[in-house]
């Protein structure tokens, strides 16, 4: 996915909406939270319907750390902004390949 894909599919999922009025209209990147910060994915994290959350950490854990061994837990603790973005959208169904 692009980054501005990813912004606008992350903004999307976790309620981001641009209005005219009472009418919503496309997301417009610009105006969206920097999802690139680890305490706004953290916000966004907090989304995560609660049967979705171990799907989210085997994604998490497969993006951070490669493997899914535990020794490499503090990969998956210290996983990047971009890492838990991805996450979240492929938990969610929402990442697209290019």
């Amino acid at each position: 996915m692009t980054p501005e894909v990813q912004q606008i599919a992350i903004a999307e999922a976790w309620g981001w909406q641009s209005f005219i009025g009472e009418t919503p209209i496309e997301v417009d990147p610009k105006y969206l939270p920097n999802f690139g910060d680890l305490n706004i994915m953290r916000e966004v994290e907090t989304a995560i319907p609660e049967n979705k959350r171990e799907e989210y950490v085997y994604q998490l854990t497969r993006i951070a750390c490669e493997t899914n061994y535990a020794y490499e837990k503090w990969k998956l603790l210290h996983a990047t902004a971009d890492q838990r973005a991805e996450a979240f959208l492929r938990t969610l169904g929402l990442w697209k390949h290019i």
